[in-house]
């Protein structure tokens, strides 16, 4: 990902305004490639267990770079390490036909989990990504409530701590992510 033509507004007091100016920015960010492997299981006609492990190779991510078009002594482009690494993350699934019409789905329920290592290492957690291990819950339903039409909902809860010291600024802090994520989905088939 890149930004080419990006703008920076500084808000500093007027007397630092000659030190900080306002303009043009560029910066780029390279994206992780993902590996997944899955397998879906069938133990019987109602019940499906599901099982992936990503390979998400973060090590790409090794500076946050700005490069400001107006450099003064005050406003230097900027090199942050971050040195990511690569992770595995592992999930896993299950889903039950609780009532079936016809040979139509009806009602189906689903609960997942999984569990996900963090790509940022000791002494580079930042406040602007303070990531850190995760283990997260699922879960879900689809409803066929009419011919063609179906309600699928879903849910997701993480909650992620960690506590560091950036070797680069000297911040120590505690991170506390919490993420609660419903969803819900009107489907029409035809």
């Amino acid at each position: 990902m890149a930004v080419r033509d990006g703008r920076v507004d500084f808000l500093v007091p007027q007397g630092l305004s000659a030190s900080f100016p306002s303009g043009a920015l560029s910066a780029s960010l390279s994206l992780p490639s993902v590996a997944t492997f899955g397998i879906n299981v069938r133990p019987s006609e109602k019940l499906s267990l599901v099982f992936d492990v990503n390979y998400v190779g973060w090590k790409t991510y090794d500076t946050l770079a700005f490069d400001y078009a107006q450099n003064t002594p005050s406003l230097l482009d900027t090199k942050s390490a971050r040195n990511y690494r690569n992770i595995f993350a592992f999930r896993g699934g299950i889903q039950y036909l609780v009532v079936n019409k016809a040979s139509t789905p009806i009602l189906l329920l689903r609960l997942g989990g999984g569990y996900g290592f963090s790509p940022v290492q000791k002494g580079y957690v930042t406040p602007e990504t303070p990531d850190g291990n995760r283990a997260y819950v699922t879960a879900g339903l689809s409803w066929s409530f009419l011919q063609n039409w179906s309600l699928d909902a879903s849910f997701y809860a993480t909650r992620i701590k960690r506590s560091d010291t950036n070797l680069e600024t000297n911040l120590s802090g505690t991170f506390t992510t919490i993420a609660l994520a419903p969803g819900l989905g009107i489907n029409y088939s035809w």
